[in-house]
């Protein structure tokens, strides 16, 4: 297959836990062509009243949802055991380690790093 993705359709909703598709057909857009395939499906046929992209803040699913929700969550855990100690060390790590490689690449939606960027596309120009 060139694009494959899974929805998880329950109660009225439907999550699309994952998405793929083959780089060697990109130009084709197989994934945007079976997104709207189930989109349709999902709406006319499973009577879906929400579809949501669940996590992320990807540039494809702007196009095709009209809102973002927010979403937090709270973890705890008992520093008094061995256990909860383990959580929350791999916890605290996780999140240090998700800081630094936020701060080491900058975000494609990011306009400042975009105007330090040279376009895939683009060919150096000749020297003068």
């Amino acid at each position: 297959p060139v694009a494959a993705q899974i929805w998880i359709v329950a109660n009225g909703r439907a999550d699309i836990f994952k998405l793929a598709y083959d780089e060697a057909y990109k130009a084709l857009a197989p994934g945007t062509l079976l997104t709207a395939l189930l989109m349709e499906h999902a709406i006319d046929v499973d009577r879906v009243g929400e579809i949501d992209y669940l996590i992320g803040d990807d540039a494809y699913k702007a196009a095709w949802m009209s809102q973002r929700r927010e979403r937090c969550g709270l973890v705890a855990y008992d520093p008094l055991t061995l256990r909860g100690l383990l959580g929350l060390a791999r916890q605290t790590s996780g999140a240090i380690r998700r800081r630094l490689r936020a701060q080491a690449a900058p975000r494609r939606d990011n306009p400042a790093a975009d105007s330090k960027a040279i376009p895939r596309d683009a060919s150096p120009s000749p020297a003068a």
